[in-house]
């Protein structure tokens, strides 16, 4: 059937080109649906369709009830209608349009997705099909395309993907609307033999270039854990040098979370910090500057709490291995692929901006008393308790309970930082322990300091 239905639209889109001024019937590598269908058939999906009509006055073929199926027959994808506006060929014998439309998408797999509308502006065909193919199936090996893939526009309205998490949990991402700028895949990046496993996250990260993707009104929800909801969300991915180095910028805006049931472990907490149904706010930017050759991770970002406070983290890891991600996740702390790793320039800030007075308004025998009787009275209680882990009254571990007993009483700034590199290799769990002497030994090795400011 699909020979067939192929052949029978080659020819449509035949008569079509010859109806639009400027369009040339045939590319070096075929027509427009086989440079659409044909990355899709080499990965073993087919295509099928109930049917199709030509629009000379706007230059649109349209095909509907559009299916597509693997290799065991089985349908993995319906669209109710797919449409390209003015086909014509492109740079280098490809094909290209004006547009290419798709409505009401439905994904069948472990997790399913639906989509109310996507538009491609001028799409290049094939990297289209090739990035079709790669959501449903990862890619080989063997076939990568070796040629970049590059898609200047795409709009998304009404995206939804529903799948079942541990312990029947039910799980759901939309999003109302999604926009993506100048994309551009190396494909080697993700050539992985279809085992996800292999990717190489440096490798991944300089392998796109993103110029804009942004999304509103995002919405995550669980059945056990409440939901999260986030106005605004961008993400950037500039390269420095293709294929090696560059800076990957994020933020969201309004990002809110809602607590879930009786069943969400969270919510009686969140209520009591966030009277009186526990909705938190949030906003976070940040930047991530890398160089897969030198194994470099420049990692920065900013995250506030409306009502709450601030949280900077800063940290630069160099000499890290360009490792597949099964491999990080069965690593070892002293495995000699980490001797070269270091963490330069480690900070961590926390900026009260009443999280303070809502942590001890929970905690409060009496909710009456004025905040800063209370915050004075659990600063002298924290102190009481910390000094039991600093019999031998050590200097540094006194330093350090006096800054966070300052910061209880008084808020403002606790910052945690280290002056000299610490390697990734060797910290375990006895080394980091929260003990005076240890903490001094760390301290001493690494320039750590903890202050209030």
């Amino acid at each position: 059937m699909f020979p067939v239905r192929l052949k029978g639209v080659a020819l449509a889109a035949l008569l079509l080109a010859t109806a639009l001024p400027g369009t040339a019937a045939r590319a070096a590598d075929g027509d427009w649906l086989s440079a659409l269908s044909g990355p899709l058939a080499d990965a073993g999906y087919r295509l099928a369709w109930k049917s199709m009509t030509l629009d000379p006055s706007k230059g649109r073929v349209q095909a509907r009830g559009v299916t597509s199926t693997n290799r065991a027959g089985r349908v993995v994808a319906r669209i109710d209608s797919l449409a390209v506006d003015r086909p014509r060929s492109g740079p280098g014998g490809g094909w290209t349009a004006d547009a290419l439309i798709l409505e009401k998408i439905e994904i069948a797999d472990r997790v399913r997705t639906a989509v109310d509308r996507l538009v491609v502006t001028r799409p290049d065909l094939r990297s289209v099909a090739r990035l079709m193919t790669a959501v449903m199936a990862p890619v080989a090996t063997g076939n990568a395309d070796a040629r970049p893939l590059e898609v200047e526009r795409v709009e998304v309205r009404g995206l939804l993907q529903e799948w079942t998490g541990e312990g029947s949990e039910r799980l759901s991402a939309s999003v109302r609307s999604l926009r993506i700028t100048g994309l551009q895949i190396d494909p080697a990046a993700f050539a992985v033999a279809g085992d996800p496993t292999l990717i190489r996250p440096l490798s991944a990260l300089a392998g796109v270039r993103l110029g804009l993707l942004e999304a509103e009104g995002a919405r995550l929800r669980s059945s056990l854990t409440g939901n999260t909801e986030i106005a605004r969300q961008w993400l950037k991915n500039t390269a420095r040098i293709p294929g090696r180095s560059g800076t990957l910028q994020f933020g969201n805006e309004g990002m809110t979370l809602l607590p879930g049931g009786p069943d969400d472990p969270m919510a009686p907490l969140l209520a009591a910090l966030f009277p009186p149904h526990g909705v938190v706010t949030t906003q976070t930017s940040g930047d991530v500057v890398y160089d897969v050759a030198e194994g470099l991770v420049d990692y920065r970002q900013r995250t506030g709490i409306d009502g709450f406070g601030l949280l900077d983290i800063r940290g630069d890891a160099r000499g890290l291995p360009n490792l597949t991600v099964a491999d990080w996740e069965t690593i070892r702390d002293d495995d000699p692929r980490l001797t070269d790793a270091l963490v330069n320039d480690l900070s961590i800030a926390v900026t009260d901006d009443g999280g303070v007075d809502r942590v001890i308004a929970t905690m409060a025998a009496d909710p009456s008393v004025p905040e800063a009787e209370r915050r004075a009275a659990f600063a002298m209680q924290f102190d009481a308790l910390g000094q039991g882990f600093n019999p031998s009254r050590d200097p540094l571990f006194a330093s350090w309970l006096t800054a966070v007993r300052d910061f209880v009483r008084v808020g403002g700034t606790l910052a945690l930082a280290a002056a000299r590199p610490i390697p990734v290799a060797g910290l375990t769990d006895q080394e980091i322990a929260f003990e005076a002497g240890t903490l001094t030994r760390l301290a001493n090795r690494y320039g750590l300091s903890l202050e209030r400011r």
